[in-house]
């Protein structure tokens, strides 16, 4: 007779790396605006793809496109029981959300499923940090596995000085990082080669940035754009940084999570100009809105109690203190860790 151990284990875990068919998570905006949730069963609705131009779904035979502005959702994991892996990222347990999510992938049998799991993983080597070569290769997998890829959060974008770039990527990488065609991987170097200290990289990554300006992918148009606000912020008023501003909330009606970055450099403009109050809402914007943006909330939430101590609002400065200890744990941020221009 089967153990009462061994019967949960056949029974209890796939239910604990596997999303099912019928647990899946798909909204969409409606042409009235209005959120519509789209039922997937593998017998009569389905989703056929979910590639940078949007979604197509099936439904009993019929299949229907959704462009990517209107995706609110589409993943494996069910909107209202969080995954294993999902509930490790949000504790700040990434290595552990790492291995779950790899394991949830292996188990895993469509396409556009397996291709989500891949970009938890590349995002969950963001979050880690460390050799920015590891992080691209997950990317450079995915990209290589889905070169239509949808999930632009995978790539490792540099919005703040997290380590010095030269020293996170090797020399032969870079030369080959400057033959890269591929948009998002060419997007990710050039991002980290930015604050590089030899010029002749600095050069090279503003010349490919104005190159992926004129891509295809509005989201790699704009994101090519707000990288270069980091070149441009020491000269940037107030009238400009109002623009950015401004520019970061229409990116974030269309695209969500993306804009945590363009946010945060925002905040830093306003801080460089002295306006605290200002700095303070872009940096709790990051950290509000975008809290599974776990390094850069971090760092938005250090930076918004600075702001709130130079302003004179040192309950509220110690407030937002006690929430980046309390909710990023994982997290070690020091106080002078502010980009420098």
């Amino acid at each position: 007779m089967m153990s009462r151990i061994a019967f949960c284990s056949l029974f209890l875990l796939p239910t604990l790396f596997c999303a099912s068919a019928t647990a899946d998570d798909v909204r969409v905006l409606d042409k009235n605006g209005k959120v519509e949730r789209l039922r997937t069963n593998t017998d009569t609705s389905k989703i056929v793809s979910h590639t940078k131009q949007g979604l197509v779904f099936s439904k009993r035979g019929k299949e229907q496109s959704y462009p990517l502005t209107s995706l609110v959702a589409v993943s494996p994991e069910p909107k209202d029981t969080p995954s294993q892996a999902l509930l490790f990222f949000r504790k700040g347990q990434i290595k552990e959300a790492y291995a779950a999510y790899e394991k949830m992938g292996t188990l895993e049998k469509r396409d556009w499923a397996r291709s989500y799991y891949l970009a938890k993983m590349a995002k969950c080597q963001r979050e880690m940090g460390g050799s920015l070569d590891h992080a691209c290769g997950t990317l450079e997998k995915l990209v290589s596995w889905q070169p239509q890829m949808p999930h632009l959060e995978a790539v490792p974008l540099a919005w703040t000085p997290r380590d010095d770039p030269d020293a996170k990527i090797s020399q032969v990488v870079v030369k080959r990082w400057a033959r890269e065609t591929r948009e998002y991987l060419a997007l990710a170097w050039a991002s980290q080669l930015l604050t590089s200290r030899d010029q002749n990289l600095v050069a090279e990554a503003v010349k490919r940035m104005n190159v992926l300006q004129r891509s295809q992918d509005p989201r790699v148009q704009m994101l090519a754009i707000m990288q270069l606000w980091r070149k441009e912020m020491g000269m940037a008023d107030a009238a400009k940084v109002q623009l950015w501003n401004a520019r970061a909330e229409m990116f974030e009606d269309k695209y969500g999570t993306l804009a945590a970055g363009p946010f945060y450099l925002v905040g830093q403009a306003w801080k460089r100009l002295k306006d605290y109050d200002k700095a303070a809402v872009a940096f709790l914007k990051v950290a509000l809105v975008h809290p599974d943006e776990r390094y850069l909330a971090a760092r938005a939430l250090s930076e918004a109690a600075d702001c709130c101590e130079k302003a004179g609002k040192k309950e509220d400065a110690a407030r937002l203190l006690q929430e980046l200890k309390t909710q990023y744990p994982e997290q070690k941020v020091t106080k002078d860790e502010t980009i420098q221009f």
